[in-house]
């Protein structure tokens, strides 16, 4: 089973407040059942900054370089796959670093100070990050995602069917909730989803970083996890997300809590992958001239001597005279 990227340090930072004393003291929380927004962050740092950031492989450019400072604690970055979308957001959330340029979330260098940026961010919907195994039971896997946040020497009752609702109500609002005994395999793709944002809180984060609405195929189910997410947000939840259509966030009645919609495209500099493609275009159509140029001189040099080609011949034939 796959679990999102939590650091040691992050757990050990969490334990005493996301454990149960066994005498029910009330210095512990057990966050499947409370979940507390009090962290959110109160200075007035924005939620994401990018100065310059970008990201570069041997394969090439893969986002940036990227300039922009939020406004809001509700933030949509608006790009296709392959603009480097989850790329960006692991960066984001401390899980990768940026080549060059700086990324801050929640007014902290992710690079500088990671551990803190992964103690303070909760990922959700990463491919093969925070996948759910399709034959454990809901109660299952939020009794391991508790374990795993959990000091070892602390028992972690089992999910029951109460103990799970109050878990994910929260969450889930006024949607249909799962049975504790639901496999994971058989949730619908907004209770899958929900669930990993469930998941996800567990860890006390002060902001979610959400990789791919898009795997939400229903247009009625993105909707409702978009009022789901703004909820948490008027909670005191940061929300950083990425959606390729800007028409799920035109709602009726509109979100009542302030957002962005930024296309990533609008932040990239000319070195970007704007200007990398034009770049891209342009040596295709050159190297496309070039060997064709090239083709010409090869086939009039490897032509048999004393053998004329076949253009040649028939340029002959035209202009020998007519008897």
């Amino acid at each position: 089973m796959q679990h999102a990227d939590v650091s040691e340090d992050s757990r050990a930072e969490h334990r005493r407040d996301l454990s149960r004393d066994a005498d029910g003291s009330a210095d512990s929380v057990d966050l499947a059942t409370q979940p507390l927004w009090s962290l959110a962050n109160s200075d007035g740092a924005p939620l994401v900054e990018y100065r310059a950031a970008e990201l570069r492989t041997k394969r090439g450019q893969v986002y940036g370089p990227l300039t922009f400072v939020s406004s809001t604690r509700f933030v949509v970055l608006l790009g296709n796959r392959g603009d480097g979308r989850t790329a960006l957001q692991l960066c984001a959330a401390g899980r990768m670093h940026p080549s060059a340029g700086e990324i801050l979330t929640e007014g902290i260098d992710i690079v500088k100070e990671g551990r803190r940026v992964r103690r303070l961010t909760g990922i959700v919907a990463f491919r093969s990050i925070d996948d759910l195994e399709p034959r454990a039971s809901i109660s299952d896997l939020l009794r391991e995602r508790t374990r795993w946040a959990t000091p070892w020497w602390k028992y972690v009752p089992r999910f029951t069917e109460e103990r799970t609702a109050e878990a994910l109500r929260l969450v889930f609002g006024e949607i249909p909730l799962p049975s504790h005994k639901q496999l994971a395999g058989g949730l619908t793709e907004t209770q899958e989803f929900l669930f990993k944002v469930v998941l996800a809180l567990i860890e006390r984060p002060e902001v979610l970083v959400i990789d791919d609405l898009d795997q939400v195929h229903d247009t009625e189910a993105r909707a409702q996890i978009i009022r789901r997410l703004e909820t948490l947000n008027r909670g005191g939840v940061g929300v950083l997300m990425v959606s390729s259509d800007e028409r799920d966030f035109e709602l009726t009645p509109p979100l009542q809590v302030e957002h962005e919609l930024v296309r990533i495209a609008d932040i990239t500099g000319d070195r970007g992958p704007r200007g990398l493609r034009a770049r891209i275009e342009r040596r295709v159509a050159e190297r496309r001239a070039s060997d064709a140029v090239a083709g010409e001189q090869n086939a009039a040099a490897t032509s048999p001597a004393g053998v004329d080609s076949p253009s040649t011949s028939a340029t002959q034939q035209n202009q020998e005279p007519h008897a």
